[in-house]
C-alpha cells in the first residue's frame, strides 16, 4: 500500500520548504501537545477534579461537618472548576442572591463563610455557584438563558465533586459527612432544601406543589397517600404522580448478615462479608406470598439459598446478576434535574456509637444481593453496628437496620498424638537399642549409689553402638556391664548424690 504524494513535495526545488514544514509539526507543534495534556493530566486526581479542589475538600471537611458545611465545602471547589471568564453578574443574579438570604436565612451566610477565602473574601466564582446551586435547590426560576446554561454546568459537576468529597470522608472514617454527602446527591437530583420536611418531600412527586401540600398534610404521610387522594377526587394529576411512582426506588432490608467465606464462625482479624439483601420496588408494592412449603421443600431451599450465596460470595461481583427479565432503564423521575438520572443506592455499614464508618456499595428470588469485604476486628467480642442504605436520587428513601458480629477465638484443636509418638521403635533400630538402653540405666540409678557405676558403664556402651555403625542384637542381662568404650563421656550425678 502506497500513499500518493503531491508533485510538488517530492522536487528538489521545495526539499527546504518540506524539511521546515516536518520541522515544525514534529519539532514545535507535537511535543507543545503532549506536554499540555501531559501537565493537564498532573492538575487532576484521580476522581477527575482539580488537585487544588481536592486539598480545599481535605482541608475544609470536620468530622462533625453538617449539611451546610458539606455546601459550603463543595463551593470552595468552583475557584478551580469554574472558569473565570464564565462568571459574571447581572441584575437578575443579584436578585436571585437576595431572595436566598430571605429564605435561607443564617445557614446562607454560614455557607458564604465557609466558602471564602483566608482573605475573608468570597472569590466571585465560588459565589456564583453558590448562587446558582441554592437557586435549584429552592426551585426558583432562572429566566436569563445564559445564566440558566451555566446553572446546568454547574449542576452537572456536582457528582464528579460529591464523589471526590466523599472518598475523603470514607476514607477518614468518619459518619456524619459521609450521610450528608450522600443525602446531598438526593436534594440536588429533585431540587429540594437540605432541611426539606417530610410533608414538603412529597414534591419530588410531578404537578405536585408546595402550596399543594398544605391541604394534604392532614391526611397524607407517604406517596401512595397522595395518590390515592387525588384518585378519590378524580383529579387529572393522579396519572403522571401514578407513572412516577412506578419508576420510584422503596428499598427494603430482606437480611443482613456478616459471612466468612469457608467458616462457620468469625474469627478475630479475617475477611468478612457484609452479605446485604434488598428489595427495591415502588411504593405501595407488596412482595408476592411465599406458598406453603413442607419440611423436606424447606430444607431443600435452605441448602440452594445457602449455595447460591456462597457461589455468589466467591465471585467478584458486588452485586448479584439479575436476569434481564428483571432489568429495565433505571431512568428515575427528576424533572428539575438537567439530564437523565439513573437511580443507585449506597451500603453503608457503620457504628454509629461512635460515629465511625466500618467498611468502605437469583432468578427465583425477588430481591437482590450485595456484599462488602473488610477486614474484622482483631479482638473478640460483640459488636453491634448499624446498616444504612442510602439513595443517590429519592430523598427520604433511606432506610436503618441494626446487625451484630461475634467475634471468638477459633475453636481449640486437640493435640493428637503422631504416629512416631504412638508406634514402638524397632528394637533393631537405633532408637530401640537407645530405648532399651534408657530403661537399664534408669533402673540402675533407682537402686541406689551402689549402682551408679553400672549405669555409667551401661552409658558408655550405648554410645558405642550408636558410634560403631550397624547395629547388632544385644541382650544385657539385669547387674551386667559392658566395658567396651574408648570416648570419654561426662554424666552428671544427680545434685544429692555420692561419687
Amino acid at each position: 500500500m502506497g500513499i500518493a504524494l503531491p508533485k510538488w513535495i517530492i522536487e528538489g526545488k521545495n526539499r527546504i520548504w518540506v524539511l521546515a514544514a516536518y520541522g515544525l509539526v514534529f519539532g514545535g507543534a507535537l511535543p507543545a501537545l503532549i506536554g499540555r495534556r501531559w501537565f493537564g493530566s498532573r492538575q487532576k486526581t484521580k476522581d477527575g477534579i482539580n488537585a487544588q479542589s481536592a486539598a480545599a475538600f481535605f482541608k475544609t471537611i470536620k468530622e462533625e461537618s453538617s449539611i451546610e458545611e458539606v455546601v459550603g465545602a463543595l463551593g470552595m471547589a468552583y475557584k478551580w472548576e469554574l472558569p473565570a471568564g464564565k462568571t459574571k453578574s447581572s441584575a437578575e443574579f443579584d436578585a436571585l442572591e437576595r431572595t436566598i438570604k430571605e429564605k435561607v436565612g443564617a445557614k446562607w451566610m454560614e455557607v458564604r463563610k465557609i466558602a471564602q477565602d483566608y482573605d475573608e473574601e468570597l472569590h466571585n466564582s465560588r459565589r456564583q455557584a453558590l448562587v446558582l446551586l441554592y437557586a435549584h435547590l429552592l426551585r426558583l426560576e432562572v429566566k436569563d438563558a445564559g445564566l440558566k446554561k451555566q446553572q446546568n454546568e454547574v449542576l452537572l459537576q456536582t457528582p464528579l465533586l460529591l464523589n471526590a468529597l466523599l472518598n475523603v470522608s470514607v476514607a477518614r472514617t468518619w459518619l456524619l459527612p459521609t450521610l450528608a454527602i450522600m443525602r446531598l446527591y438526593g436534594y440536588l437530583a429533585q431540587a429540594l432544601p437540605t432541611n426539606a420536611s417530610q410533608h414538603l418531600r412529597l414534591t419530588q412527586l410531578p404537578c405536585i406543589k408546595q402550596e399543594d401540600v398544605a391541604p394534604l398534610a392532614t391526611r397524607t404521610k407517604d406517596m401512595t397517600d397522595v395518590l390515592h387522594s387525588l384518585e378519590e377526587k378524580d383529579d387529572p394529576r393522579s396519572k403522571d404522580v401514578k407513572k412516577a411512582l412506578e419508576k420510584w426506588g422503596h428499598v427494603e432490608i430482606v437480611s443482613a448478615s456478616f459471612k466468612v467465606i469457608g467458616e462457620r464462625i468469625v474469627t478475630p482479624s479475617s475477611i468478612i462479608y457484609l452479605l446485604v439483601k434488598l428489595r427495591i420496588s415502588p411504593p405501595g408494592t407488596t412482595p408476592s406470598t411465599p406458598t406453603e412449603l413442607t419440611v423436606d421443600e424447606t430444607k431443600k431451599a435452605v441448602q440452594v439459598e445457602e449455595e447460591t450465596d456462597e457461589k455468589f460470595l466467591a465471585s467478584r461481583l458486588d452485586a448479584e446478576e439479575l436476569p434481564s427479565s428483571k432489568t429495565n432503564g433505571g431512568v428515575a423521575h427528576a424533572p428539575f434535574w438537567p439530564g437523565t438520572r439513573k437511580p443507585s443506592w449506597w451500603i453503608v455499614l457503620a457504628d454509629d456509637k461512635s460515629d465511625r464508618v466500618v467498611s468502605q456499595p437469583g432468578a427465583d428470588r425477588d430481591y437482590r444481593a450485595y456484599k462488602i469485604q473488610f477486614q474484622g476486628p482483631p479482638n473478640t467480642g460483640l459488636f453491634t453496628w448499624k446498616v444504612y442504605i442510602v439513595s443517590d436520587t429519592f430523598v427520604g428513601e433511606a432506610v436503618t437496620s441494626e446487625i451484630s458480629l461475634r467475634i471468638e477465638d477459633p475453636p481449640a484443636v486437640e493435640d493428637q498424638p503422631s504416629d512416631d509418638e504412638n508406634s514402638e521403635p524397632d528394637e533393631d533400630s537405633i532408637a530401640g537399642q537407645m530405648a532399651v538402653w534408657e530403661a537399664r540405666v534408669r533402673a540402675e540409678l533407682g537402686a541406689g549409689t551402689r549402682n551408679a557405676a553400672i549405669a555409667l558403664s551401661l552409658l558408655w556402651t550405648a554410645f558405642d553402638i550408636i558410634a560403631s555403625g550397624p547395629i547388632k542384637r544385644k541382650t544385657i542381662p539385669r547387674g551386667g556391664i559392658l566395658t567396651d568404650h574408648s570416648v570419654p563421656l561426662q554424666f552428671d550425678f544427680p545434685p544429692n548424690g555420692h561419687h
